[in-house]
């Protein structure tokens, strides 16, 4: 991989990017139309105007240069008849969409450069303000010079897009192009690299191009390797067709010079599937693992606080100890900063208390833990002080390692960190858990049981949630030589690369579509043992666990989690395995890039299916689910460990019961049709409720009206899914009752917040309970400061511990903050409150 980036960013430096047009950025005009004291529309219009336009650029493959009036201002200027900013030089300037204002500077300039012969290409009204003023003076420099100032209404009208295409190369129809081709053309002085890139998840990019040239070759990044590519002589131009696969790329040089003509370069190989001779071995590559992240905490002076988010222990600790901000190790030290301002008693020691459930039957005998910067703590398992093993280390030189095996026992296992004495490197982190297990999804995080026999499928599905390492899938084929190539091929996979490895030696690895390796140099003739060998990542290990956060994560992240650990189902991991069985492709024909173009039509994608909870059962202990598809004939898969469903997944034929809380995923799927994106529902289960009393009501999103806080279905990232009960400027006040009096043990409520939709979590919380409905005893208060560390899109659930506390009636007062607050985008307009879902155990 590392090859592969160095060797592309070498082709995209090398050479020059020439372009003929320069495009006025509208950002004097936004400006104009911009003020913190309220709104104005035509400073949204702006802004998606000129995004839609440059999206067009993008879409018809033109070539130009945005030009910043700044910029133009400190390096502009105009001679013979072009635009000039800096180094470059332009004939033709656009003037895009919602451009309302110019700045004198540019006016200047403008009127030099048609004077000199330049050409405009305008898709404003035409600016009708200099410097933010009303001036009627580039509406009559349009009016001067008529034939170099071009009006057009936008990139369909034909004069417009003539104008604009670059000389020597283009793209034969571009609209007609699936998936999202872009690309990127540099200038050398013996040809031309050219890279074409599709970023569609979905679709091939299938197209031709024409540009000046006599002959093109493929650069392969991945290998380093060279070869000629067919093209068509046209008079001075090459017609070169490409095809690229979802997310794939085809980087070019086109020559000045002779080379290979398309005759002498075969054309599409054929095909053939081999069969295996032996069954599929499936084997784990290091031990399981589990991270414990919530604890309970005790000092050394009797406080203690329960369930706590090892983040959230980590900042009461030095909140006890004096640090008002909590964990300093957040913010940036200046020197010795904190080192030096840390002073602590002696009798500030504190313990932290990690909670273990192990299965009957779990063989716990090779077990191991393993803590970061052990030298500061003392670890304890069910009441016995453990060493580290000396010299033995995990992650990192940090990571001490504990034998603990010999320690545990069936059931709750209490793992200790114990602090003599507290002092600033004293951070609190997970402890993990290392061994041959699997993990079971219990009401509060994972439950250890005996491990599984690996089969191939989610790896989630199969106990290893949590793991980090690789998983090797290996058959035999039998292979005779003769001239041919093999391609080892993935179809339903995921994982950060798969290794692919015949007769015990690594062939290469694939990370890209359309997932093919040659695997022709390292097979010999008759049985060979080939396998796929998926990598994980340390995201499922080290988190985070508790955002929505996909791709890259920053230390926010980490920041927050439930205030009461949720269930295994609710932690945030992604999905790896290998989901369906690689092929072995036999192929007849000279090697090309690609050998399963075929295999990827554009066909009609199956819609979603639909999951839909009975009613009648909302809010019981049982939850009734059906799925439909509105696709005819389509069949529907579906998981209920919060993996991802594929084909071999269950398939739905009744409606399915649940007596405890769930994830349910599934696909439909319909043979000559793509496969459907996949719907998720999370079931939670409580407490029944027979009635919601609302003192304030609900504004425009009534979810499913009096039963949407418990239905049992949670909402999703997206406020719009119907499951979201939106209060506009109105506090949230709602008592709930049970079918009778009864013992409680927790109550939790859900909220959203997304401030770009003017939805905001509520500024105080009140949990109380009655037996009576008159008169009610409050359970929990919290406050802003319980929704901190918010990322300013995310959902959260606050919780009130409670133990057998017998009552009837639960009421749940929310404060809406009112108005949006100054320099968010709906500074002083009504706030928004969403909740869901209201959950009783």
């Amino acid at each position: 991989m590392a090859d592969y980036l160095s060797r592309m960013s070498l082709a995209m430096s090398s050479g020059n990017q020439m372009n003929n047009i320069v495009v006025i950025e509208p950002t004097t005009s936004a400006w104009m139309y911009f003020s913190k004291n309220g709104s104005n529309q035509r400073f949204s219009e702006t802004a998606s105007a000129f995004t839609d336009f440059i999206n067009g650029l993008e879409k018809y493959q033109l070539e130009y240069d945005l030009g910043s009036e700044r910029n133009i201002e400190r390096f502009g200027s105009s001679e013979n008849g072009k635009f000039i900013i800096g180094q470059r030089a332009y004939g033709i300037v656009v003037i895009p969409p919602v451009c309302d204002n110019l700045d004198k500077t540019t006016a200047d300039l403008l009127t030099r450069f048609l004077k000199d012969g330049g050409k405009v290409i305008d898709f404003s009204n035409t600016p009708g303000f200099i410097d933010g003023l009303p001036n009627e003076r580039v509406k009559e420099l349009a009016a001067a010079y008529p034939g170099q100032w071009l009006k057009a209404i936008s990139l369909t009208d034909s004069k417009a897009l003539n104008s604009l295409s670059a000389e020597g190369f283009s793209v034969i129809q571009p609209e007609k192009i699936k998936g999202k081709l872009l690309h990127q053309r540099r200038q050398l002085t013996d040809g031309q690299l050219i890279l074409l890139t599709n970023t569609s998840k979905d679709y091939w990019s299938k197209g031709s191009l024409q540009v000046s040239g006599k002959s093109v070759s493929l650069l392969d990044a991945g290998n380093g390797k060279i070869y000629p590519y067919p093209a068509i002589l046209k008079g001075n131009d090459l017609i070169v067709d490409f095809e690229i696969p979802q997310c794939g790329s085809l980087l070019l040089y086109i020559s000045n010079e002779k080379g290979i003509n398309e005759q002498e370069v075969k054309k599409e190989a054929t095909l053939k599937t081999l069969e295996a001779v032996s069954g599929v071995k499936v084997e784990v590559s290091r031990p399981n693992t589990l991270t414990l992240d919530y604890c309970d905490l005790k000092f050394n002076d009797g406080t203690s606080d329960n369930g706590l988010y090892v983040v959230n222990a980590g900042n009461k600790i030095f909140r006890h100890f004096g640090f008002r901000e909590g964990n300093p190790w957040s913010n940036p030290q200046y020197k010795t900063q904190f080192a030096d301002s840390a002073k602590f008693p002696e009798n500030s020691g504190f313990e932290a208390t990690y909670h273990l459930t192990i299965n009957k039957g779990v063989d716990v005998s090779g077990f191991q833990a393993s803590v970061e910067q052990a030298e500061f703590w003392d670890l304890s398992v069910n009441g016995t002080i453990v060493k580290p093993i000396p010299g033995k280390i995990w992650l990192d030189r940090h990571f001490n390692q504990y034998n603990i095996g010999g320690l545990l026992k069936e059931g709750d296992n209490e793992l200790k960190l114990i602090a003599a004495k507290m002092t600033v490197y004293s951070e609190l982190e997970a402890i993990y858990i290392i061994g041959k297990f699997g993990l079971e999804s219990m009401d509060k995080g994972f439950r250890i049981v005996a491990p599984k026999a690996m089969e191939i499928g989610s790896w989630k599905g199969q106990g290893l949630q949590m793991y980090s390492g690789n998983v090797s899938y290996t058959s035999n084929y039998k292979i005779s030589k003769t001239g041919k190539h093999f391609i080892v091929a993935l179809d339903e996979w995921n994982g950060t690369v798969a290794e692919v490895a015949v007769n015990g030696k690594s062939a290469g690895v694939i990370y890209s579509e359309p997932y093919e390796l040659d695997i022709t140099n390292y097979t010999t003739e008759g049985v060979n043992s080939i396998s796929v060998i998926v990598y994980g990542s340390l995201r499922n290990l080290l988190g985070p666990h508790h955002s929505k956060a996909a791709g890259m994560a920053g230390p926010g992240d980490f920041a927050s989690a439930p205030k009461q650990q949720p269930s295994g189902y609710s932690y945030n991991l992604d999905d790896y395995g290998l989901f369906s069985n690689f092929k072995v492709l036999e192929v007849n024909g000279e090697p090309q890039q690609y050998y399963r173009k075929k295999d990827y039509p554009v066909l009609e994608k199956v819609n979603e299916p639909i999951i839909t909870v009975d009613k009648n059962t909302s809010g019981v202990s049982m939850k009734k689910i059906t799925m439909s598809c509105t696709t005819a004939d389509a069949e529907i898969f579906y998981t209920t460990d919060g993996s991802a469903p594929t084909i071999n997944s269950n398939r739905y034929i009744t409606p399915l019961e649940f007596s405890n809380s769930a994830c349910i995923k599934a696909i439909a799927f319909k043979n000559g049709m793509q496969q459907s994106n996949t719907t998720v529902r999370n079931i939670v289960l409580g407490i029944n409720i027979i009635n919601a009393v609302y003192k304030t009501p609900y504004t425009k999103y009534a979810a499913g009206g009096l039963s949407a806080l418990f239905d049992g279905e949670r909402g999703t990232e997206n406020f719009g899914d119907g499951k979201w009960q939106g209060f506009e400027f109105n506090d949230l006040d709602v008592t709930f009752e049970l079918v009778k009096s009864q013992a409680i043990n927790s109550i939790s409520v859900g909220f959203l917040e997304q401030i770009g939709s003017w939805i905001y979590f509520p500024s105080e919380v009140e949990i109380s309970i009655s037996s009576d409905g008159k008169d009610f005893k409050q359970v929990g208060v919290f406050t802003s400061a319980d929704f901190l560390n918010n990322q300013g899109e995310q959902s959260k659930d606050i919780s009130v511990a409670l133990k057998d506390t017998e009552a009837r009636f639960v009421r749940v007062f929310a404060r809406n903050i009112g108005k949006c607050p100054e320099d968010d985008p709906g500074s002083g307009g009504k706030a928004w409150l969403f909740c869901d879902e209201v959950i009783i155990k």
